[in-house]
């Protein structure tokens, strides 16, 4: 069994590093939440050299002090306390994103069966995995944006789930797919193309057995993200590109 697992993972891997590749995003000015560290931190890495970015972190951002570069601003903003979102509205409107990638996560608490699944737990993490993720795409619509890329989970598909446990992160990223639906409907006429997607098993904080490395899932994201295809609005997206079932 062990073999098998471990060739499924090579195989897996394989798959999507064999993808790598420099991006050809350029002269866009980007939004990036959760940007201090994992799949955040590797969009930073990947967009960095020829584009202005603004890097949203939650108090610590010591990772970004490395790239030392004018391309970059990073604000400080704890993303549970939604009413401090509105705070950032003058210098989100003045930038004038092309692109907001709703990045920053938490999985809640460690327990998550229907005996362990705290409600206060369940609150924070729902307002920093889906309600932010509307908030800051609300104040950052202009007549410059392109593209609202939403990073969900395979673990918010309903149609997928095959098993109970982990209410409180698989519930918000249903919720954080759900308002990537209703966002692709609104945003049309503005001709903004709204859609989430499914990073892979990624290897961060939150997911410690993971197998991709954060570069290799956010360089395939990239792929979608520079086709700016109207045909991924309103789309739940493999790294492959595939649709995935809500």
């Amino acid at each position: 069994m062990g073999l098998i697992k471990s060739l499924k993972k090579k195989l897996y891997k394989f798959k999507f590093s064999n993808k790598f590749k420099e991006n050809e995003i350029i002269n866009k000015r980007i939004i990036v939440t959760g940007s201090n560290s994992g799949i955040g931190l590797a969009f930073i890495d990947l967009l960095i050299k020829k584009n202005k970015i603004i890097g949203i972190v939650n108090k610590n951002s010591e990772n970004l002090e490395k790239f030392n570069n004018d391309n970059l601003r990073v604000i400080n903003l704890d993303l549970s306390r939604i009413n401090e979102i509105q705070k950032i509205k003058n210098i989100i409107e003045n930038f004038k994103p092309n692109i907001l990638i709703n990045c920053a996560a938490v999985f809640g608490n460690e327990n998550q069966n229907i005996d362990n699944c705290n409600s206060d737990d369940f609150v924070n993490t729902f307002k920093i995995n889906c309600i932010a993720a509307l908030e800051l795409s609300k104040i950052s619509i202009n007549d410059k944006l392109e593209q609202i890329v939403n990073i969900s989970s395979q673990m918010g598909s309903i149609f997928s789930n095959d098993s109970g446990n982990y209410y409180i992160y698989k519930t918000t990223k249903a919720s954080l797919n759900m308002i990537t639906k209703l966002m692709s409907f609104d945003l049309e006429k503005k001709n903004v193309i709204v859609f989430a997607v499914d990073p892979g098993n990624v290897k961060t904080k939150l997911n410690s057995g993971g197998y991709l490395d954060p570069k290799v899932s956010v360089s395939n994201i990239l792929d979608l993200i520079q086709e700016q295809n109207k045909e991924l609005n309103g789309c739940f997206l493999s790294l492959d590109g595939k649709q995935l079932k809500w």
